[in-house]
This record gives C-alpha cells, sequence and structure tokens, in this order.
C-alpha cells in the first residue's frame, strides 16, 4: 500500500490569490502554514533558488571541529559540527568538577560558570560560557543595543516603582 502526500494547501489557489493583492501574512494564517511556506510557493524562482543553494551549501558543509562532512540530519539543524564531534561536545560539557567553556575553549571549575536551571541535565544545569566570557558578551551587547537596553531599564523601574 502506497502512501499518498496530500499537500497542506493548494499551491495552485494560493499563487491566484496573491497574485489578486492577498498578503502573504494573510494566507499563511488562513491555510495554517508559515509565511515561508506560503512564500516559497507564490513568489517565482524562490524555492529553486533555496533549493540550489541548499544543495551547494550540503556540498560544501564541513564540520567546525575536525572538518570532515557534516551529514543532512545535521546541517538540517543548524548544527556547524559533525553527528560524532555534536555527540562528543555534549558528553564531554561538564567532567566532574569542570565544566567546558563555549567562548575561552577552556576547562574551568563549575563554580566559574552560571547556573542555568532551563539548561538540559546533561549539561549540569550552568551556562555554556564561563562568567568572564558572558560578562563580556553581555557588556558588548548592553553597547551595541544602548537605546534598547536603556529603554528596557526605564520601563523596568517604572513598573517597579523606582526612578
Amino acid at each position: 500500500m502506497s502512501r499518498a502526500y496530500t499537500r497542506k494547501f493548494d499551491w495552485d489557489e494560493a499563487r491566484r490569490r496573491h497574485a489578486a493583492g492577498e498578503t502573504i501574512h494573510r494566507l499563511a494564517a488562513e491555510y495554517g502554514v508559515t509565511r515561508l511556506a506560503v512564500r516559497r510557493v507564490v513568489t517565482p524562482g524562490y524555492l529553486e533558488r533555496e533549493n540550489a543553494h541548499r544543495k551547494e551549501w550540503m556540498a560544501r558543509g564541513r564540520c567546525d571541529d575536525c572538518g570532515g562532512p557534516m551529514n543532512k540530519l545535521s546541517r538540517s539543524h543548524g548544527s556547524t559540527r559533525c553527528k560524532p564531534c555534536s555527540d562528543r561536545a555534549q558528553l564531554t560539557t561538564v567532567n566532574g568538577d569542570l565544566a567546558y567553556c563555549s567562548t575561552c575553549k577552556k576547562w574551568l571549575p563549575l563554580d566559574d560558570f552560571h547556573a542555568n536551571k532551563t539548561q538540559r541535565k546533561s549539561a549540569g544545569g550552568i551556562h555554556g560560557q564561563c562568567r568572564p566570557c558572558n560578562t563580556e558578551w553581555v557588556r558588548k551587547w548592553r553597547a551595541a543595543n544602548r537605546d534598547r537596553y536603556n529603554a528596557y531599564q526605564r520601563a523596568y523601574r517604572a513598573a517597579k516603582g523606582g526612578k
């Protein structure tokens, strides 16, 4: 018994409605799909360009750690490592009393990391960056987003009843 694939929405109808002036956002909401799914269908040549780019990228995809070829699954999830290197990195993030900082690439005591209860248990419930690296990252982000950060702080203080 063969399984027949049915599309979630009619591509021809979506193209016709978009040509008549309906927005991608409205079509996506009505069909219950993402805007990207609609854009792939209604924009001439979009799907072909996307597939060509994906094919080229998959052909040249190399692991950042070992330089070996990456498999389709690791690339489709946005990873920069092949499966063996990714598995090794997850297993060796925390090793006894030491943890690996993803930024400075050093093994450091667990006390040098901020706690993070949202991290998976295999990561030891700590941030992926050590305190100094995380502090530097935050400092750079705040400098680059000064207005956004100040507006957030003003709103936060106003909500708390402060200055």
